[in-house]
């Protein structure tokens, strides 16, 4: 099937960037459409295209397309091309908003929401719109000049024309928009209503890679003011400026039409301000569904792009150090700054553990280990829980164990293995009984406390349904407390694994600990360290 040809006008300001960014980035990747930018450098231009049907859609002023409408162009806004994005500039002798008394103020059309604004400025500022300022439509591409040559005393216009004259001290920004009115819209994507019913898919398409193209803008202004640079035919430095200063003067971040705020827009301009505009159903014209669909194509991409990085840093990260770690193992090894069977390289290492693994030596001392950590673990940890719950709900009980279990707690496991070999002898006994004395007090300490921080509604609502002793610790205590149980018993575990090693180092024929003394008195390092 063939593509759509898209032809959408726009004008050289960064409120119509989306479309540069979508053009750079999607055009050789749509499936449904080719898009063609149209460039105009004057509204009224813009609109008779439209009008005429030289083209098929395009980034306007929202007014000015609701006029479009209720003149019999049949248009649908689908998308928003910003929020905010533009500035009041004025000559440097203007400081205030009072000073504009008596001077000229050039504004792109009659049917925008600048006037809008200008108006809502002068009003609030205890002026008459129509008596104290004089009001002049003008290109937006022609107002630096026009200020530049004192034909204006000021502009209100979208960036980066602000900007610009910023940068060629021609005038200042007396007020953002955003500080007349937060949030504002401006220009919208109007398309003619004939492509959207025969080519939903193309217009689908289109406003997924707006939306796309406006994130891009928030998060990478840089790199989206090269785009502009050569798509608004300003310099890059100006465009950057446009998109960074005053924390961003451009919203590129919402791009979701509201009916509400068209209805208001249109009322402003029709009852307040009298302007020659037809009211219109607003409810008709906008058409959010595909800004709608468009911001859930880019949750579910963006979570999976965001998954898929994630997943590779967790993964390249470790890596990385890893490499690093071996690298830096390896060329202290090799320096010859050590003896090499007292500190051998990695490549040793490796092949001592292949000689382990080969033997079959390792997995049963792997086995051994194992066996008296969960089985002193287990113990522990039946003992423990139920002995942590008794405690932290019986006040009394703790008053009274409480002093015996700091002291004892305190105690070394280590300085336990010469008394557990006396009461046990030689075999697993007394590497099973140091894991019980490891691990019983995390288990125990943890449970205490996770019964005594329980909400005490909690308790209350339990006691009122009829709860009681037991019947309160099975069924109330012993749920709420669980996962700070659940955190004693990983604490414990943890704890137990390196105390194994050392348990086995004396008296044991077998396990890693045993593994690691053996391979100590026969000089094997490299034993030692795999």
């Amino acid at each position: 099937m063939s593509k759509l040809d898209l032809k959408i006008g726009y004008m050289p300001v960064t409120d119509h960037l989306i479309l540069g960014v979508s053009y750079e980035h999607d055009n050789r990747r749509f499936e449904h459409l080719n898009l063609k930018p149209q460039k105009f450098h004057s509204w009224q231009e813009l609109h008779n295209a439209l009008k005429r049907g030289k083209i098929d859609g395009a980034f306007i002023l929202a007014p000015l397309a609701m006029d479009l409408r209720s003149r019999g162009t049949k248009i649908k806004l689908i998308c928003l091309g910003h929020r905010e994005g533009s500035v009041l500039v004025v000559k440097y002798d203007i400081n205030a908003v009072s000073d504009l008394k008596g001077r000229i103020i050039a504004i792109p059309h009659k049917f925008s929401t600048h006037t809008m604004l200008l108006h809502k400025l002068i009003t609030e500022a205890g002026m008459k719109y129509e008596k104290d300022i004089r009001t002049t439509e003008m290109d937006p591409s022609d107002m630096v000049s026009a200020l530049s040559r004192g034909a204006i005393d000021g502009y209100i216009v979208a960036e980066p024309f602000g900007s610009q004259a910023e940068e060629q001290n021609i005038g200042k920004i007396l007020i953002t928009t955003q500080k007349i009115k937060k949030h504002h819209v401006d220009c919208v994507l109007t398309i003619r209503e004939e492509i959207i019913k025969s080519h939903p898919e193309a217009v689908q398409e289109l406003v997924n890679s707006l939306i796309g193209a406006g994130e891009y803008i928030h998060k990478k202004p840089r790199e989206a003011s090269e785009i502009g640079s050569k798509f608004l035919g300003q310099t890059q430095s100006v465009v950057f400026n446009a998109l960074t200063s005053d924390g961003g003067r451009v919203i590129s971040w919402d791009l979701l039409p509201l009916i509400d705020e068209f209805k208001d827009l249109q009322d402003y301009a029709a009852d307040k301000m009298k302007l020659p505009i037809k009211k219109i159903n607003i409810s008709e014209f906008v058409d959010a569904n595909y800004a709608q669909k468009a911001y859930e194509y880019l949750l579910l991409t963006t979570g999976k792009k965001e998954r898929k990085k994630q997943i590779i840093e967790k993964i390249a990260y470790p890596v990385l150090v890893l490499i690093l770690f071996l690298g830096v193992w390896h060329a202290l090894a090799v320096s010859g700054l050590f003896i090499r069977e007292m500190f051998p390289p990695p490549i040793d290492v490796a092949g001592a553990l292949g000689e382990l693994y080969a033997s079959g030596v390792l997995f049963g001392n792997i086995s051994a280990s194992l066996f008296r950590v969960f089985a002193g673990f287990a113990a522990a940890a039946i003992f423990a829980i139920p002995a942590g719950l008794i405690l932290g709900w019986y006040r009394r009980a703790e008053y009274a164990f409480n002093p015996l279990i700091q002291l004892v707690r305190t105690i070394s496991p280590i300085a336990w293995i010469p008394l557990a070999m006396l009461w046990f002898g030689i075999g697993d006994q007394p590497a099973i009984f140091i894991i019980f004395i490891t691990s019983i007090f995390p288990i125990l300490i943890a449970t205490m406390h996770a019964v005594k921080n329980i909400d005490s509604n909690i308790i209350k609502s339990a006691v009122n349904f009829g709860a009681r002793d037991l019947d309160m610790l099975r069924r109330v205590i012993f749920p709420a407390a669980f996962p700070y149980i659940i955190i004693g018993l990983r604490i414990a575990l943890g704890i137990a694994w390196v105390i194994i090693v050392a348990a086995e180092m004396v008296g044991m024929q077998s396990g890693l600990g045993f593994m690691i003394l053996d391979a100590r008195n026969f000089l094997r390092t490299d034993f030692w360290i795999s």
